[in-house]
């Protein structure tokens, strides 16, 4: 879920795909290394940081000017209204990008099942 302002220009429509692509790719390679036994499937927690580890480390390769700042945040206290009857006031992962005092967050809400199964290869 994006949560920010309207996009105001060319620069913004590409940091939105860049980091869209990158949310993809994250959970691509968390669930590759979970095949492969690099990580061990465990508590939600441990989830959520490898995934942000993944998300900050792709996010920091494609980083293009020295101004831009990306920051990885976990369990965030951002009052969110899902519907009528429920909120939401911590959110599992928010990225930060700002550049030019232009602050965006995208907001993700992850959900763990322990008891996965994982295809063989």
């Amino acid at each position: 879920m994006r949560h920010s302002t309207k996009i105001r220009n060319v620069s913004e429509l590409l940091i939105n795909k860049i980091i869209d692509k990158t949310i993809e790719d994250s959970m691509i390679i968390y669930t590759n290394k979970l095949s492969c036994e690099s990580l061990e499937v465990g508590l939600e927690a441990a989830f959520q940081f490898n995934l942000g580890v993944i998300l900050k480390d792709i996010l920091e390769l494609n980083r293009f000017y020295e101004d831009e700042k990306i920051k990885v945040l976990f369990e965030r206290n951002m009052p969110i209204i899902l519907n009528k009857n429920i909120t939401n006031n911590y959110i599992d992962i928010v990225i930060e990008y700002s550049k030019n005092k232009i602050i965006e967050q995208y907001l993700l809400e992850l959900k763990f099942k322990k008891h996965l199964i994982l295809p063989l290869i």
